[in-house]
C-alpha cells in the first residue's frame, strides 16, 4: 500500500500532522488487508538541502515505522520524485542507516529519465529493496518520449534482474502502466505483453 505525494516534512505543522494522521490510517487499513510493504515519500521542501530533509525524516518517522512494524509490515520510502527527496544515494545513506529495518520501493525509470545509474542503485542498495515497480520508459535525444510496457523500453531488465537475484530479492515486480499511448485495447495488450516478457526472468 502506498501513500503518495504527501509533505511529511513541511515546514507548516498543521501539514505534517495532517499527513501523518492520514498515514496512521493507511498503517491501520494496510494491516487490516494483510499488505505485506507501506510505501510512502519522505516529503520535499525546495531548495533545503537533502541532508537536511533526511535528517528530519529521520526525527519525525520513528513512531509510525515502530507502528507499522509491530503491525507486520515492512515500511519503505518510494524512490519516485513526488514530494519526496528520499530518492537516491544522498538521501538513503542518511535514512537507511538510521532505520536499519527500513526499505525501497524500487522503480527503475525514475532514475533513467533523471540520468542516474538504476543498475548502480540495485548494485548498491538492492538488499534493501522491498517491493518493484515495471514501467518501461523511452528517452529520445535524452529527453522523456513515452512509458510503453515493460520489455518495449530501454530499461536493461535482464541485467536488472540478474542484480536482484544476486540480492535474493523475494519480493513481487508488479507491472505498472503509465502511458496515454497505451489505454484501451492496447492497455491489457500492453500488460499481457510485459507479462509474458518479464516472466522470462522468473526462475
Amino acid at each position: 500500500m502506498g501513500l503518495w505525494g504527501r509533505n511529511f516534512i513541511s515546514p507548516r505543522e498543521s501539514e505534517r500532522e495532517h499527513c501523518f494522521n492520514e498515514l496512521r490510517r493507511h498503517i491501520e487499513l494496510a494491516s487490516f488487508f494483510g499488505v505485506k510493504v507501506m510505501m510512502v515519500g519522505g516529503g520535499y521542501n525546495q531548495g533545503q538541502p537533502v541532508k537536511e530533509q533526511a535528517m528530519k525524516v529521520c526525527e519525525l518517522f520513528p513512531p509510525y515505522i515502530e507502528l507499522a512494524e509491530s503491525k507486520g509490515l515492512k515500511f519503505s520510502f518510494y524512490n519516485c520524485h513526488w514530494t519526496n527527496h528520499v530518492t537516491g544515494p544522498d538521501a538513503w545513506d542518511i535514512v537507511l542507516d538510521r532505520f536499519p529495518t527500513v526499505g525501497i520501493k524500487f522503480d527503475p525509470s525514475h532514475p533513467f529519465y533523471q540520468g542516474a545509474d538504476y543498475l548502480q542503485h540495485a548494485r548498491d542498495y538492492g538488499h534493501r529493496f522491498y517491493h518493484i515497480h515495471a514501467k518501461g520508459c523511452v528517452k529520445v535525444a535524452g529527453q522523456p518520449f513515452d512509458d510503453p510496457p515493460a520489455g518495449m523500453d530501454q530499461i536493461d531488465w535482464r541485467s536488472l534482474f540478474a542484480i536482484l537475484y544476486k540480492h535474493n530479492y523475494q519480493g513481487d515486480i508488479n507491472l505498472e502502466p503509465h502511458s496515454a499511448t497505451w489505454l484501451g485495447e492496447r492497455y491489457y495488450k500492453g500488460m499481457l505483453f510485459s507479462k509474458r516478457f518479464l516472466e522470462q526472468f522468473i526462475l
